[in-house]
């Protein structure tokens, strides 16, 4: 393998000086063809160094060890041949060069209204405290809105309107408008938010397990996180965003970038509507004292910057 490495990155050095030999015999050196020969093989060097020096220090780690076959097929990554690495880079650099320098200001949406009432697309109670209870993609084809019917049973069944001083219909309202943020995409859309409901079924688990521990604030605030988590997400990676030079990425200085972005979008949208539903009402009297919305807020973006797949192995921690 070390052979082989040291063998493609010593072919890669020729193929680039015998380019510039006939670059400077032809006075090209502007031509594009060159140009993007010479920063692709440049990558392709650059890759090839890498894989090198990834297998020296395997193969020092398992010099230090005992070495059995799993050891040796866990340890040790995949090295694509010279043609896939090629292949590789020209992808890559055809998406970010497509990609950088776009704007893309992903503002956050509107309220939209619906001309008709929220309580017209709800459905009879859900039985959201059975696994497989609720199913999304079929409250999805009858209503049009399975966010706002799962929050509906769940805010009915702990009674949130005791604790919390929006009212039930303003409450639908601001989840009705936050359904309509959510884009259009395969996967980061308004069902995936509606399995809330999984969430929600775990915490009422644990609730009956320490029942002095959970609190219906806490439900609150969990089921408010899992319903804004991914809104207005338009289908694009943290990694992709950090690459391209994304605006998102330096609103948020690389960090958590479309979490932060979920998070504000759904208090923003609170905001613009001039709902509140972390303001917690005196009849909470089993709670003292009674939570402020400042410190609830953190809690769900706490809640929401913990969906990052980068943040997992901390959170789990």
């Amino acid at each position: 393998m070390d052979t082989l490495l040291h063998t493609l990155e010593s072919s890669t050095k020729q193929i680039l000086r015998r380019l510039h030999e006939v670059a400077g015999i032809h006075k090209s050196y502007d031509d594009p063809f060159c140009t993007t020969v010479d920063t692709v093989l440049r990558r392709v060097d650059q890759q090839l160094n890498k894989l090198s020096r990834v297998f020296q220090r395997k193969t020092l780690q398992l010099q230090n060890r005992e070495w059995d076959g799993t050891l040796l097929f866990g340890e040790l990554r995949f090295v694509p041949d010279f043609r896939d690495t090629v292949r590789k880079v020209i992808v890559r650099e055809r998406v970010i060069n497509h990609w950088k320098g776009k704007e893309h200001s992903f503002s956050p949406p509107s309220p939209t209204y619906p001309m008709r009432s929220v309580m017209d697309l709800l459905e009879p109670v859900l039985d959201v405290n059975s696994w497989e209870g609720v199913d999304v993609f079929k409250l999805e084809e009858t209503t049009g809105s399975p966010l706002a019917n799962v929050f509906h049973t769940i805010w009915n069944e702990q009674s949130f309107s005791n604790i919390c001083k929006t009212s039930e219909q303003d409450a639908l309202k601001y989840i009705d408008a936050l359904s309509n943020a959510y884009g259009d995409l395969p996967y980061h859309n308004c069902a995936h938010a509606a399995a809330s409901a999984i969430m929600y079924f775990w915490w009422k688990s644990l609730a009956i397990c320490m029942p002095d521990y959970i609190t219906g604030v806490d439900m609150l605030i969990a089921v408010l996180a899992a319903a804004m988590h991914d809104v207005g997400h338009p289908g694009l990676t943290n990694d992709f965003l950090v690459k391209t030079e994304n605006v998102l990425g330096l609103r948020y200085n690389d960090q958590c970038i479309m979490e932060n972005f979920h998070a504000a979008t759904g208090f923003e949208l609170m905001h613009s509507m001039n709902i509140n539903l972390l303001s917690m009402h005196p009849r909470c009297a089993y709670i003292n004292p009674v939570p402020q919305s400042a410190a609830l807020r953190k809690r769900v973006i706490d809640m929401v910057l913990a969906t990052d797949m980068a943040r997992h192995k901390e959170s789990l921690a």
